[in-house]
């Protein structure tokens, strides 16, 4: 009980995010993310993916509708990264779409709003499955559970601090499907905060 509580607090949100969730049949996701950027459209907005290959798919498919966005991902050579960060600071571009490699480390001054596209995973709960089902080894097991959402929790953390700093507001958006519910309500519970639905 007390690991949570320190959890919840060393790795809560500050009050001037505005932290939001839109609840959303998964095969819809492209259409919802696009209506939010074209109604948001004087916004600096970064989206954050869960693959390199969704950042170049998003960034084709909104600059095809018309929006000025570009992809930011760990497979790009540092100065294609760097071209397109600066694009992004420069205003030629308002929209970034990232993956967790933009989340920490980089010089954005002003971040309107972030929207997570995708639900931060991580990969350890694909192991701790494991454990559960074949080992049953249940303190390897718990011990790959905490790890799994305390690394959940830091990449949502990192992604939504991207916004509201240094005491000015901002909005973070979370697209979640069906497949994701859990995973979210995990970090709501883990934030000690619930986010309001997603007004139209």
């Amino acid at each position: 009980m007390t690991s949570k509580i320190e959890a919840a607090s060393k790795y809560s949100t500050v009050d001037t995010l505005k932290q939001q969730f839109c609840l959303l049949p998964a095969k819809y996701k492209e259409c919802y993310l696009v209506y939010i950027l074209t109604e948001m459209s004087g916004c600096t907005s970064m989206v954050f993916t869960r693959t390199c290959d969704a950042t170049l798919f998003l960034a084709m498919m909104l600059r095809h509708l018309g929006l000025r966005a570009i992809p930011i991902n760990g497979k790009m050579t540092q100065s294609k990264r760097s071209g397109a960060l600066n694009q992004f600071k420069a205003g030629e571009c308002n929209i970034l779409i990232c993956t967790d490699v933009a989340s920490r480390g980089l010089d954005i001054e002003l971040v309107d709003m972030v929207i997570n596209y995708d639900i931060p995973t991580s990969y350890k709960v694909r192991l701790a499955t494991y454990v559960l089902t074949k080992s049953r080894g249940i303190p390897v097991l718990w011990c790959n559970i905490l790890t799994y959402m305390l690394s959940v929790l830091i990449l949502y953390n990192h992604r939504v601090g991207r916004t509201a700093r240094a005491g000015r507001s901002g909005v973070a958006v979370s697209l979640v499907n069906q497949y994701e519910w859990e995973w979210f309500v995990q970090i709501e519970n883990d934030i000690g905060r619930q986010h309001m639905p997603f007004v139209w």
